[in-house]
């Protein structure tokens, strides 16, 4: 099965390289300082240093298969399309609940002002490279969401400051 790439901007690959010297770190640190006899069934301490490197390992793992599947994009210029670091009304038609976050090219954050919504979640992947006015649908956990691209905010601007504040 091969796995859909990952988008991500060059802040968020810098960021999930970072993450991955940091794992490599740590495992190595395990294995310099942790060279005691592991043979020990009585041994507890060593035996909690195994766990842990190889809780290490996988996360490793993964985050190196992920960092495999990384394609960096760069903004586009053009400021009719959807793109990182956009931020973006959508309308969830047939609820009229309108939601604003910004497109990220790595991890999204929630907890922000402004959601922080990752190009690669299925919202992101469906706004991204789209048009203000254009319908979009994703799929989360076999439902359907069908969206409409209502607008592109500059918080640049009073007036779309004032419009974001008031959702």
């Amino acid at each position: 099965m091969i796995k859909e790439p990952l988008y991500m901007d060059q802040h968020g690959v810098d960021k999930l390289d970072e993450e991955i010297h940091r794992l490599k770190k740590e495992i190595l640190i395990i294995d310099v300082f942790n060279r005691e006899d592991t043979t020990d069934r009585y041994n507890t301490g060593a035996e909690e240093t195994i766990r842990r490197k190889e809780i290490l390992s996988t996360q490793l793992t993964m985050l190196l298969k992920q960092r495999a599947r990384v394609i960096i994009t760069k903004k586009q210029e053009n400021s009719e399309i959807i793109d990182f670091d956009d931020i973006v009304a959508v309308n969830y038609l047939g609820t009229n609940n309108i939601v604003t976050f910004k497109l990220v090219g790595g991890d999204g954050n929630i907890n922000k002002d402004i959601k922080e919504i990752s190009v690669n979640s299925p919202l992101g992947s469906a706004v991204y490279k789209k048009h203000v006015g254009d319908i979009c649908t994703f799929n989360v956990k076999d439902k359907e969401y069908t969206i409409s691209i209502e607008e592109k905010l500059d918080l640049t601007s009073s007036a779309d400051v004032e419009m974001k504040q008031s959702r």
